[in-house]
């Protein structure tokens, strides 16, 4: 017995004193007939080396819309649903914002939001002067600045919120996917179709705190037309231009293009046209 153990001794020293290749034998324990530590639900192992633990499945990308609350605007939700027909969501305040992320972030399980396109107003014409052109048909003096354009330097303002209340939806936000209740892909890209959005701060923001590229319209933003040959008729093409829209915009060169932001807090000017859908 004492002769056995001896050799049992000796065996284990040899063992730890072996070259690496010889220990690498029984990394998985000292039976090697042995898969898996017997748990063959818990564990894999490919090339019949070592146990370890399967790798998550990669996440299903998808794309999310969202879309103004704008009963004259029937056309912000006709293009939510032509882009993300079963992801597409109406925002009115900022945790609309948050909630349709949130929402779009649920099913299937294991998904991220690999492109969102935002269909909403931005400011109205700003000289920059800071003095801002309202249409007195559309928006009366006495009407607050966020009904020209609910987004300011927060997330979204609404009616009687100021930039600090907007803001904190920004950290909000932040705060959710941090928490992993809101799931970006990486890389992802957002399109902020609201006319003027680039001169606003809210794209670079979202890009910091997305983690995406963010393309943003500096002048008006609408949807290219060509007519089909077929029909006769103006069909919307997927392309979308900014450009000057009111007279004085065409005086001035910053209003024309997109703009592009990355996370980083680089941006750069991307030409006229930007491709929403195909």
């Amino acid at each position: 017995m004492r002769h056995a153990l001896i050799a049992f001794v000796l065996a284990v020293a040899a063992l730890l004193i072996a070259p690496s290749p010889a220990r690498a034998m029984y990394r998985d324990g000292m039976n090697l007939y042995q898969y898996v530590r017997s748990q063959p639900i818990r564990y894999v192992d490919w090339n019949g080396a070592q146990a370890a633990e399967p790798a998550p499945p990669s996440p299903t990308p998808v794309t999310v819309a969202l879309y103004g609350d704008y009963p004259a605007e029937g056309s912000f939700a006709g293009w939510g649903e032509k882009v993300a027909p079963d992801r597409n969501y109406k925002i009115a305040v900022g945790m609309d914002v948050i909630n349709g992320l949130k929402e779009a972030s649920k099913r299937p399980p294991n998904c991220c939001i690999k492109r969102l396109l935002i269909f909403h107003h931005a400011y109205e014409y700003r000289e920059h002067s800071g003095s801002y052109r309202q249409n007195k048909n559309q928006y009366p003096d006495s009407a607050p600045l966020s009904t020209a354009g609910s987004y300011q330097d927060g997330l979204m303002i609404e009616k009687g919120k100021d930039a600090k209340e907007g803001a904190a939806d920004l950290t909000q936000l932040h705060a959710e996917i941090v928490n992993k209740t809101i799931r970006f892909c990486k890389p992802c890209s957002i399109i902020m179709t609201g006319c003027r959005m680039a001169e606003t701060k809210l794209p670079a923001a979202l890009a910091r705190v997305t983690g995406c590229t963010v393309a943003a319209a500096h002048g008006a933003s609408e949807p290219e037309k060509k007519k089909n040959k077929k029909t006769g008729q103006d069909e919307e093409t997927g392309r979308w231009s900014s450009a000057p829209n009111y007279f004085d915009e065409k005086q001035n060169e910053p209003y024309t293009g997109w703009e592009e932001y990355s996370p980083g807090g680089e941006s750069k000017r991307t030409g006229q046209y930007t491709v929403v859908w195909e």
